[in-house]
């Protein structure tokens, strides 16, 4: 498994109010069917040095179930 990203200093001012500052963050995943799902998403935070947080609608469904179902997957 790959080292964790430090979520610190740069990295995290750029991303917390990024969208005060006129700019979202683009989230991307893909979905049951394989096609991608891309989206704007202005709630991102850096929730700790790991980790990321934002507001998603539905906790079992799009992008809470991809990240459930395919933590890691890649294209074939």
């Amino acid at each position: 498994m790959p080292d964790p990203v430090n979520l610190t200093g740069e990295i995290a001012a750029a991303i917390d109010g990024a969208v005060l500052r006129g700019h979202q963050l683009a989230l991307a995943y893909i979905r049951d069917d394989g096609s991608p799902s891309v989206s704007f998403r202005g709630s991102t935070y850096v929730r700790s040095s790991t980790e990321l947080a934002i507001w998603a609608r539905k906790r079992d469904s799009g992008l809470a179930a991809a990240i459930r179902d395919r933590p890691r997957w890649r294209l074939p």
